[in-house]
C-alpha cells in the first residue's frame, strides 16, 4: 500500500489522477476539493497554513452563502490547475500549491458544469437550466455568454483545436459558437430535443443525436446537414478516433456502427434483440462488446468485424479494456474476472467470492481486483497474487491505474482514498471526506 489519502469529512465523490499520473484530486461533499502528488516516488506535502500534517493540499472555500459541495473537480490537460464546480452555482480554479486564481460566479445563473478548453487558457460552462452557456478566461473574466437556446441545454463540448462550441438544447436545436460568443450556425432539423452533439476529430463535422425523435444528424461545420440516420432509441452518437466511422447506442442495450455517408455497416445486437443486456465501448470507440442475458458475448471493431464470440458464458456486468484496447477484463456474476485478447483468447481467469470490479493496468499485464468485503489485490495473468492493498477494513468501491502503471488508487468505503505502488506499499491516505469515495 503505497497511501491512504485521509482528511475528507464526507463522501468522495471523485478521485483522477493527472494526466502524467504525478498528481491525484479528490472532491467531496464536505465542502473541499483536495489534491496529493508524488514526486521522486514519494508523496510531496503541500498544505494551506491551516491544513494538519496529512500530505494533501485543501480547497476549502467561503462560509457565506449558499454551502460549498463539490460537484466534479478535474486538472487541466497540463496537470497544474484545477478546475471545481460547486453545488452552489459557482466554479473555482486553483493551481496545485492550493493557491485560489479564480471564482467563476453569475449573479443570474446558476452553473450547473464546467470544463477547460483543450490549451486550459479558457473555461466553458453551462447553466444547465437557465439555457445559457459561458466561455471565461482562467482569472475569472466572463469573455461571452452563449445566448439563443430556448431551452434546457444538455451538453457544450469544445472543438479539438478550442477554436469552436457546440451546444445541444431541449429546443431541438444544436448551435455552433466562436469563443467571442458569435453564433456561427444554428443545426435544425431534428424535430424534438437534442440530446448530444459534439465535433469530429479534425473538426469539421459535427454529429448530434435526438433519443426523442430518434435521429442522429451529420453536420459540416458551417451548419449543412449531410446526413441524416433514423435510427429508433438512438441515445447518442459520435466519431470514431479516426473520423471515418459513427458508433451510436441504442437505448434497447444494442449499437451501430456506420460509416460518414449513413451507410449502415453493422448491426451489433445478440441472437435476439430482446435479449441484449448491455453494451459497453472501449475508451478509443473502436472496440465494442455486446452482452446478452443468455450468456452470449460479441466483441466487434468499428468496422463491424465480429472479433470474438462466447456462447453459454456468463452474464457480464461490466467490462474494462487495457489502455492499448488488445485486452479485456470481464466481470461476472460477482464471483469471476476473466481476461481476454481480441482473439478470442482466454488469457487469465480469477474466481473469488464478493468480486465488484477489476482493472487492467495500461500495458495489460497486471489486474487490481476490488471486493465487496475483501481488500482489494494485485495480480499478474498467471493468477499469482503480487500484492494486498490491505488497510482498515472497509469495502473499496474502486481502484485504478495511474496512466504510467506505476501506482494505483483506491476509493473506499471508509472515506478515505489511497494511493500504492504496485509493491503493496501505501503512499498516501486521501482524508477530508465525510462518506464513502466513490
Amino acid at each position: 500500500q503505497l497511501a491512504e489519502l485521509k482528511g475528507h469529512q464526507s463522501y468522495i465523490i471523485s478521485a483522477n489522477f493527472s494526466l502524467d499520473g504525478k498528481q491525484i484530486i479528490t472532491a467531496s461533499g464536505n465542502n473541499n476539493v483536495r489534491v496529493w502528488y508524488l514526486s521522486n516516488n514519494h508523496l510531496a506535502q503541500l498544505r494551506l497554513p491551516e491544513t494538519s500534517s496529512s500530505p494533501k493540499v485543501e480547497y476549502n472555500q467561503r462560509t457565506s452563502g449558499l454551502p460549498f459541495v463539490a460537484q466534479s473537480a478535474n486538472f487541466s490537460s497540463d496537470g497544474q490547475q484545477i478546475l471545481a464546480v460547486n453545488q452552489d452555482g459557482t466554479v473555482e480554479v486553483w493551481d496545485i500549491s492550493g493557491k485560489l486564481l479564480a471564482q467563476l460566479k453569475s449573479d443570474q445563473h446558476h452553473i450547473t458544469s464546467a470544463v477547460f478548453s483543450p490549451n486550459g487558457k479558457q473555461i466553458l460552462t453551462v447553466s444547465k437550466y437557465d439555457d445559457i452557456a459561458g466561455v471565461w478566461d482562467i482569472s475569472g473574466k466572463l469573455l461571452a455568454e452563449l445566448k439563443g437556446h430556448q431551452d434546457t441545454i444538455w451538453s457544450a463540448s469544445w472543438s479539438k483545436n478550442g477554436q469552436r462550441i457546440v451546444t445541444a438544447s431541449s429546443d431541438k436545436t444544436a448551435r455552433v459558437w466562436d469563443t467571442s460568443g458569435k453564433l456561427l450556425a444554428e443545426l435544425q432539423g431534428h424535430q424534438d430535443q437534442v440530446t448530444s452533439a459534439s465535433f469530429s476529430p479534425d473538426g469539421q463535422r459535427i454529429i448530434t443525436t435526438s433519443a426523442y425523435d430518434g435521429t442522429a444528424i451529420v453536420w459540416d461545420s458551417s451548419g449543412k446537414l449531410l446526413v441524416q440516420i433514423r435510427e429508433t432509441g438512438i441515445g447518442s452518437a459520435y466519431f470514431s478516433s479516426d473520423g471515418l466511422r459513427i458508433i451510436g447506442e441504442l437505448t434497447n442495450g444494442t449499437a451501430r456502427v456506420w460509416d460518414t455517408s449513413g451507410k449502415l455497416l453493422v448491426q451489433l445486437q445478440g441472437n435476439q434483440p430482446s435479449l441484449v443486456d448491455r453494451v459497453f465501448l472501449s475508451p478509443d470507440g473502436q472496440r465494442i462488446v455486446i452482452a446478452a442475458r443468455d450468456g452470449t458475448v460479441r466483441v466487434w471493431d468499428s468496422l463491424g468485424k465480429l472479433l470474438v464470440q462466447l456462447e453459454k458464458y456468463y452474464r457480464v456486468f461490466n467490462v474494462r479494456f487495457s489502455q492499448d484496447g488488445q485486452r479485456m477484463i470481464f466481470i461476472n456474476d460477482g464471483k469471476t474476472a476473466d481476461v481476454w485478447d481480441l482473439s478470442g483468447n482466454q488469457l487469465a481467469s480469477f474466481q473469488s467470492d464478493g468480486i465488484k470490479e477489476a482493472s487492467l493496468s495500461p500495458n495489460g499485464q497486471q489486474i487490481v481486483v476490488t471486493f465487496y468485503q475483501d481488500p482489494a489485490r494485485l495480480l499478474d495473468l498467471s493468477g499469482k497474487q503480487l500484492a494486498v492493498l490491505r488497510a482498515r477494513p472497509s469495502s473499496v468501491n474502486s481502484a485504478s491505474f495511474s496512466p504510467d502503471g506505476n501506482y494505483i488508487v483506491t476509493a473506499s468505503a471508509d472515506k478515505i482514498a489511497r494511493v500504492w505502488d504496485t509493491s503493496g506499499k501505501l503512499l498516501a491516505e486521501l482524508q477530508g471526506h465525510l462518506n464513502s469515495v466513490n
